[in-house]
């Protein structure tokens, strides 16, 4: 896969995990995370794509700083 089949699977699945946390509401548990709720997870997701975005865009070759990072709602 070359980096722009990378960026639309990317997107595509995105987009499909958006259309299924707007179907089961942002107030829905999430049965593989006890404590989250969808809105707990779609923000984890989104901080998580933002981070990597960040460091793929400044085209950074230091270390990444995962304490930046949360890992709990």
């Amino acid at each position: 896969m070359d980096s722009a089949q990378d960026v639309h699977a990317l997107r595509a699945d995105t987009d499909r995990r958006g259309d299924e946390a707007e179907a089961a509401g942002l107030d829905a548990p999430v049965p593989s995370c006890p404590a989250w709720t969808v809105d707990d997870l779609t923000r984890h997701v989104g901080t998580v794509q933002r981070f990597w975005a960040s460091l793929v865009t400044s085209r950074s070759t230091d270390m990444p700083d995962f304490s930046a990072m949360s890992t709990s709602p």
